[in-house]
């Protein structure tokens, strides 16, 4: 069985193939391709909570994978840890062979980016060019690596609640993708002002009004991932 861990997945799998790979496999779930339906199973704790996540895919080879994640947000501050840690299981679905073990944590990074750029690509104006970030973490890097894939953006507007972490992420990212980003004082204002709008927080309250989007924006509520969760004010979906 091959055992690969989060640095091996990270030289393996550049983004632009993550997203050709989920690509291919949303297409295949849309026109009912998949042998069986993926599911899902989560358990919620004081602190966090677990997910499992399954899917089947292909016939000859065919392949069973199970994603189990840990979602702990506190981690960070009080342990030095991730949010975010967890196994990958990969299986022959002919034979129930175990092939693989992989770490998580760099694969749902990376799924979770090109869900929103495959999404873009179809979605967003084919000439937008403004970015708008809510959430300088490690999601917002993704996305901006992943969104340059599919338009050409020239400008990026950084938000987030910790300041610092703004001013890391335009260190990290501006020689990385040689794009113009600065700090966005305001949210509403930078939301406004943005071709695409990408959030990514742990945000259990709405805190993007009808008010602060335009007609032809595309957005990315990536942190309301849960139940419990909530990024954008129910009348936009309205």
């Amino acid at each position: 069985m091959l055992f690969l861990d989060r640095q091996d997945v990270r030289a393996l799998l550049p983004i632009a193939d993550c997203m050709a790979a989920v690509e291919r496999a949303f297409a295949a779930h849309a026109t009912g391709k998949l042998p069986a339906a993926p599911g899902v199973l989560g358990v919620h704790l004081a602190d966090g909570g677990f997910h499992v996540k399954t899917a089947t895919i292909g016939s000859d080879p065919g392949y069973y994978a199970a994603k189990i994640n840990a979602n702990f947000p506190a981690n960070p501050d009080r342990h030095g840890w991730p949010t975010i840690q967890g196994l990958i299981g990969l299986f022959d679905s002919a034979t129930g062979r175990p092939l693989a073990l992989l770490d998580s944590v760099e694969i749902t990074i990376l799924r979770t980016a090109a869900a929103s750029a495959i999404a873009a690509r179809h979605l967003a104006r084919a000439d937008a060019a403004i970015l708008a970030i809510c959430g300088c973490g490690v999601q917002g890097c993704a996305h901006l690596r992943a969104l340059k894939h599919v338009r050409r953006i020239q400008r990026v507007l950084a938000y987030d609640r910790d300041p610092a972490r703004v001013q890391q992420f335009i260190r990290q990212m501006t020689p990385e993708t040689h794009v113009e980003i600065e700090p966005a004082e305001d949210l509403a204002v930078a939301v406004r002002a943005s071709d695409i709008c990408v959030t990514c927080t742990p945000a259990r309250e709405p805190f993007i009004g009808v008010d602060d989007v335009r007609a032809g924006q595309f957005i990315a509520a990536v942190g309301a991932d849960s139940e419990e969760k909530q990024e954008l004010d129910p009348e936009i979906l309205r």
